[in-house]
């Protein structure tokens, strides 16, 4: 009987213990941002959007494939301003083998690139995320009045090993020069990008929050007054330093709503003026929104993220911290006391 306490209660030490450590790492746990997934194989370009900021600049823009099964073979076409842009490179990306077939084509008088991918005949399909390929553009002139160029994905095909067609998403990008600059409304297409505190109504403010703060970003899109269903949604946010703090996609629902969410970090860098911009295709155009927010001081003073340090636990943690290990010590007295 003793042996048989004995085990029990090293069997509920261990218990106890593992308690312990899942309790000490969902302590360290935070969501940085948070969307619903595609329900369908989606193509996107990374970043959908880029500030050029002088002649000669080059940057890359990577055609990503999500959530696709069974693709043997595809091929795409991505038109941009030749006025404004030259193609320097294309490159094939990570998703397929290197022994694939690659190929592609640049037409500098019309603006336009297409890339062709292939596996073998006997190779097996592809499946998952990835990139297709990679294209180095360089700002070839700088423009003296400017709101923004379109790098459309067009002319998409994606193929099964039987040569049929498989299903899909598509968002496009967009070039601005030097800041990002709101839409022209195209007509009957629009999107509404707001904050879960303001924002509503193009051009208008998405309020103020402090860091640390989840902010929810809603986009809104219309053909003619009408929600549009199932259309892919890209999200770019900017800190005041304007750098990309994140990129991600959502597709609208019945109701013709996409919503994704993101915790500002709790750093110095968090304070000051954000900016948040959403793009979408909508009958053959691209749109998109703008939105800005602030962030600011919490009531009562803060503690920050000094570049080089790490940043106190919260106190939230620190409460689950206690509490967990003050249920193990009584579980383990309860059990020292019942092996008696």
């Amino acid at each position: 009987m003793t042996t048989f306490f004995k085990t029990c209660r090293f069997a509920h030490t261990r218990l106890l213990f593992v308690l312990l450590l899942f309790s000490l790492a969902c302590c360290r746990v935070a969501v940085v941002g948070q969307a619903s997934p595609v329900s369908s194989t989606s193509l996107s370009p990374v970043p959908p959007v880029h500030i050029a900021q002088e002649l000669n600049e080059t940057f890359n823009v990577a055609i990503r494939v999500s959530e696709v099964q069974n693709l043997h073979s595809c091929e795409l076409t991505i038109t941009y301003n030749t006025s404004l842009l030259d193609v320097t490179q294309i490159v094939q990306g990570d998703f397929f083998p290197p022994d694939a077939t690659f190929e592609f084509e640049k037409n500098e008088s019309y603006g336009f690139v297409t890339v062709s991918i292939a596996l073998s005949e006997f190779a097996d399909p592809l499946d998952g995320d990835g990139t297709l390929t990679q294209i180095t553009f360089e700002v070839a002139e700088a423009p003296t009045t400017f709101i923004g160029s379109v790098l459309k994905l067009d002319q998409i095909q994606l193929l099964n090993r039987y040569s049929e067609s498989i299903d899909y998403k598509f968002v496009s990008a967009v070039l601005f020069w030097k800041s990002i600059e709101p839409a022209l409304p195209e007509g009957e297409r629009l999107i509404d990008l707001y904050t879960q505190k303001e924002g509503e109504g193009l051009g208008q403010s998405g309020g103020t929050f402090v860091y640390g703060d989840l902010v929810v970003l809603t986009s809104y899109v219309t053909y003619g007054g009408w929600p549009e269903q199932g259309k892919l949604v890209a999200f770019q946010v900017f800190d005041p330093l304007d750098q990309t703090v994140l990129i991600m996609i959502n597709e609208t629902n019945s109701e013709g709503y996409a919503e994704i969410s993101f915790r500002i970090p709790q750093r110095t860098q968090s304070i000051g003026n954000w900016t948040a911009i959403s793009t979408v295709d909508v009958a053959c155009e691209v749109v998109w929104d703008v939105i800005e927010f602030t962030v600011g001081f919490p009531v009562g003073g803060s503690t920050f993220q000094i570049e080089g340090c790490t940043m106190p636990t919260p106190p939230t943690s620190y409460a689950v911290f206690i509490i967990a290990i003050t249920i193990c010590f009584i579980a383990l007295r309860r059990s020292r006391k019942r092996a008696r």
